[in-house]
C-alpha cells in the first residue's frame, strides 16, 4: 500500500499518472487534469494485468489470475483497457 507515480512522457496530453493503492481499491488520476478514478474488484485485476506487460496480453493475465479462459473475458477486458488508455490512465501501445 502507498503511492506510486508513473511517468507517461510518451503522451502529450498528460505528464504523469498518480496511483494510490489502498486495501481493495486503486485510485488513479491523470495529472494535472484528473479526475480521480476509483478501481475496485475486477477493475483492479484488469488494471494490474494491463500494467504487467503488453496491453494485448492483459486478457490472458486476467484469465490466469481469475481461473478463467481468456476467450471468455477478452472482449470486456480489452474494452476496459481501451477505456483506461483513452482516459490517459495507462500508456497506449507504442
Amino acid at each position: 500500500m502507498g503511492t506510486k507515480t508513473a511517468s507517461m512522457s510518451d503522451q502529450t496530453h498528460i505528464d504523469r499518472v498518480a496511483v494510490w493503492e489502498s486495501g481493495d481499491a486503486v485510485y488513479v488520476a491523470a495529472l494535472p487534469r484528473g479526475p480521480i478514478t476509483v478501481l475496485q474488484g475486477t477493475a483492479v485485476t484488469i488494471w494490474l494485468a494491463a500494467n504487467a506487460g503488453a496491453l494485448e496480453g492483459a486478457a490472458e493475465r486476467v484469465a490466469h489470475a481469475m481461473g478463467l479462459q481468456a476467450d471468455e473475458i477478452r472482449a470486456p477486458v480489452d474494452e476496459f483497457v481501451a477505456r483506461l488508455v483513452s482516459q490517459g490512465l495507462i500508456s497506449p501501445p507504442r
